[in-house]
């Protein structure tokens, strides 16, 4: 074995704990780095499997991407899982960046893929430079030490073995080894931040401070280290029910971050931990009634000082996933002419849309609320947070929570008696209309 598979080799036994002979798949782009990634676990005795994702941004040079990757499974007895996806369609029923998109789309693939090939972990080909930029990436965005420590070389089954390896040792290693990649030529160009960060802001502070790179590389380290006492401390902070009078007179001024760092595997944010802190209610206040709040885990509430989960006082939406609209408990479904739709009143208690429009093999979900739900306002551009909508109408904690959410085919298409989307509305070209209408 080379000093760059020795390398890559310890870095997966050690830092990513990954079994010598365990079955991994590499997340292959084509590009040098997961190149190289590949190469070296499979000489490193690893039983390697691999994936692809086309997301067709790049026209011919995404294709071409694609049959580099197949063609050198394909030479190298490897097997490859190949993804094609719409970045455009998730992009707007979530209103998601094209990063984010796309970031969303292979993560959720590559979940699926480690139940059906059996492997134990994805392994990326982030190396140490990617970390110096995501140091950076994160500074500029106000981070703290959870951003700031960049990546960890194992996430849950993501694996990152080449995080000590640089660029230039990657590149010397293909070049011992006769092998070719495929440049992304989109790395070239600086519209996106990470971009800049690596084409303009790195090469600056390399030619004015020789050996730049280097020393936050070891400061990366360092606050990695940090990190990790750091998140061996939050541990041992207290659960449900939370005594907040207790908590800010044990963590004095430390007592807002303790607070987050115990609430925050509850899905609860900064924004909300820091309201509670300024709280009067914080204090313990005997004739003060309390306050709610809602996150992805569920509902919370501020009583007399303690936090603990809300009562189920008020009920909340039955989930229900059906392949036809006319099999969803409590709402009925005619179908009506676009003439008879023009001529009669709309209600705000029904739902109008194109049926001609939705894909035939669409699902039908109604559902509560969750964090990040997004709307495509009817009339309006882009997209709106529920949560903003919510509290432009000043509902309360248990009025959200009973307020159905429909979705066609992963879209929200209306919030039942209050708002529905411009997704499948009705047109000046439409035949028919679908009245989807909630039974009192």
């Amino acid at each position: 074995m080379t000093d760059f598979e020795h390398k890559v080799l310890e870095a997966a036994l050690s830092d990513c704990g990954l079994e010598r002979g365990s079955r991994v798949m590499v997340g292959l782009s084509g590009g040098a780095d997961s190149v190289a990634l590949l190469l070296a676990l499979l000489r490193a005795d690893y039983d390697v499997v691999a994936s692809h994702c086309n997301f067709h941004l790049r026209g011919e040079e995404s294709d071409r991407d694609m049959r580099y990757c197949e063609d050198l499974c394909r030479r190298l007895g490897v097997t490859l899982s190949v993804k094609h996806f719409d970045v455009g369609t998730r992009r707007e029923a979530t209103g998601e960046s094209v990063e984010m998109a796309c970031r969303s789309l292979r993560y959720g693939w590559w979940k699926q893929l480690l139940g059906e090939t059996g492997a134990e972990a994805v392994a990326v080909g982030h190396h140490f430079e990617d970390n110096v930029e995501t140091f950076f990436l994160n500074l500029l965005r106000g981070s703290g030490i959870a951003g700031l420590k960049g990546m960890l070389p194992r996430n849950g089954r993501v694996v990152r073995p080449m995080l000590r390896v640089k660029r230039q040792e990657i590149e010397a290693y293909l070049a011992q080894r006769g092998e070719t990649w495929v440049e992304d030529s989109t790395n070239n160009e600086s519209d996106y931040r990470r971009n800049r960060i690596r084409n303009d802001l790195l090469p600056f502070m390399e030619n004015l401070f020789p050996g730049a790179m280097e020393a936050v590389g070891s400061s990366v380290g360092h606050l990695r280290d940090n990190y990790l006492l750091y998140r061996h401390s939050c541990s041992r902070l207290p659960g449900l029910p939370l005594d907040v009078g207790r908590l800010i007179s044990e963590y004095s001024d430390a007592a807002p971050v303790g607070l987050f760092e115990a609430l925050r595997p509850l899905g609860v944010n900064r924004t909300q931990t820091d309201a509670i802190i300024r709280s009067p209610l914080s204090e313990g206040d005997a004739q003060a009634s309390g306050r709610g709040f809602v996150t992805p885990e569920g509902e919370f509430r501020l009583h007399q000082g303690v936090i603990d989960r809300a009562s189920a006082g008020s009920e909340q939406v039955e989930e229900q996933t059906v392949a036809d609209p006319r099999l969803l408990k409590g709402f009925s479904v005619t179908t009506i002419t676009a003439e008879e739709f023009r001529s009669t009143p709309p209600r705000r208690d029904t739902l109008y849309v194109d049926p001609d429009a939705i894909p035939h093999d669409a699902l039908w979900t109604l559902r509560s609320w969750r964090e990040g739900d997004r709307l495509a306002p009817f009339g309006m551009k882009g997209s709106r947070p529920v949560s903003y909508i919510f509290s432009d109408l000043k509902l309360s904690p248990e009025q959200r929570r009973r307020v159905p959410l429909l979705f066609v085919g992963g879209r929200l298409v209306w919030l039942v008696g209050i708002r529905t989307s411009r997704h499948y509305a009705v047109t000046a070209s439409t035949r028919r209309v679908a009245c989807i209408t909630e039974l009192k």
